[in-house]
């Protein structure tokens, strides 16, 4: 089982979302994401 820290990003297709996701990320931590545009790919980065 993974027992990191999720971090939900909302807004993660943003300028500043999308920095913050991906720093996130960069450090080891699960994120996930929320957007309200259901066409889009579920990945930010």
């Amino acid at each position: 089982m993974d027992y990191r820290q999720l971090h939900v990003v909302t807004g993660a297709f943003g300028y500043t979302g999308k920095y913050i996701a991906r720093r996130l990320l960069d450090i080891g931590h699960r994120v996930r994401t929320l957007t309200g545009h259901p066409d889009r790919p579920n990945h930010p980065v």
